[in-house]
């Protein structure tokens, strides 16, 4: 009752304090992280903040939402570790609005150049949601940085199937195919560009030079 007559009051400090006690007296309620979790962001206090979040998880192993304030709170603090097995505990719930969360992690961890780390997250990301094309388009650049150009090139088919069209992408495959010597397939896919921009040199030059290798390109 305390909690939610400071909340009303705005009297944020005495609410958090009987937020705390709460915590330890019934931390099945749920409502009661939205706050704590808002109350530290705003303050920036995120170290305090996971002890908390970790009791209600414990509390309440089902509830999604806490193991994405924990995700927060742990690459806030350096533990990337602990946010990348949340994530994945996060992605085998599968919940509607999860690309925020991705992002976030996504550009932490790219600052840091763990590429690793996000690589592990994509893959999850991508079966888990195999139709949005920002996750395969992330896994595309985690394989990349991270040598798994086999990978890469993959998931580059599965992006062009939905963007059948799309020049730039074409052309990363046309590449990545002719530097790991598949002159076959880079041959179809430089034609492939051609069909679409007849007038693209690169594409071009490149198809006519595999052409007097002997190799044909076609479908």
């Amino acid at each position: 009752i305390l909690f939610d007559i400071y909340k009303k009051e705005r009297n944020l400090p005495l609410a958090f304090k009987q937020a705390v006690i709460l915590v330890e007296l019934t931390p099945k309620e749920t409502d009661i992280y939205d706050f704590i979790f808002d109350y530290l962001k705003r303050k920036d206090k995120y170290e305090k903040m996971i002890p908390l979040m970790q009791k209600g998880l414990q509390a309440n192993p089902k509830e999604v939402a806490l193991r994405e304030y924990l995700v927060t709170a742990y690459l806030k603090t350096g533990k990337d570790d602990q946010a990348v097995r949340q994530m994945e505990e996060i992605l085998n719930a599968r919940p509607k609005n999860i690309d925020p969360l991705i992002m976030d992690i996504f550009e932490s961890l790219r600052a840091k150049g763990a590429y690793e780390k996000i690589h592990r997250i994509m893959k999850k990301a991508v079966k888990a949601y195999p139709r949005k094309i920002i996750f395969r388009e992330y896994l595309v650049l985690t394989c990349m940085k991270t040598g798994k150009e086999d990978q890469a090139a993959s998931q580059m088919e599965e992006i062009l199937k939905t963007r059948p069209r799309d020049l730039d992408l074409l052309l990363q495959l046309a590449r990545l195919r002719e530097k790991n010597n598949n002159i076959e397939g880079a041959a179809k896919a430089y034609k492939r560009i051609i069909e679409i921009s007849p007038d693209h040199d690169e594409a071009s030059e490149a198809y006519l030079r595999l052409r007097l290798k002997g190799v044909g390109g076609d479908d």
